[in-house]
């Protein structure tokens, strides 16, 4: 997430597109007090926080529940979310990739193109992204997840 936001942040003409076309609000991670007890996958409460979104509790899934919140703020502004990115890793696959979150996807190719500029981007930036492993289509089992209750919002 560093690098990240140090490309953003730098004169590369890549970042100047990207933040011609984006404006990004970076949440560095989600689980901060689950993985300084050692857990991935769980917060420090033992809950999955990626299967949370349907309810999630104030006090439990904190994170969520205010993350929840804020995005519904930002739709019930008018504004639209284009791209909700994952930024992910996994026990199996080497470097990171992301889950991406494409409402628009069946819109036009513009937006379809949007939607994939920013993962392709950062592959061709560093040999630690994995473009083949990104995910943006959202798979019915995944109901729970941010990327199917964003396209409910």
């Amino acid at each position: 997430m560093e690098g990240i936001i140090q490309f953003l942040l730098s004169k590369d003409p890549y970042a100047t597109k990207l933040l011609n076309l984006y404006i990004f609000k970076i949440i560095p991670m989600l689980n901060p007090d689950g993985v300084i007890i050692g857990n991935f996958r769980c917060s420090a409460s033992g809950a999955d926080l990626n299967r949370r979104w349907i309810l999630p509790d104030q006090f439990l899934h904190t994170q969520i529940f205010y993350l929840k919140n804020y995005i519904k703020k930002i739709i019930s502004e008018g504004k639209n979310i284009i791209v909700f990115c994952d930024l992910h890793s996994h026990s199996k696959d080497l470097n990171s990739f992301i889950y991406g979150c494409n409402k628009a996807a069946e819109g036009s190719f513009c937006t379809w193109t949007k939607v994939q500029l920013l993962p392709r981007i950062i592959a061709k930036n560093t040999h630690l992204f994995s473009l083949k492993n990104c995910l943006f289509r959202v798979e019915s089992s995944k109901v729970n997840f941010i990327r199917k209750k964003l396209q409910e919002l």
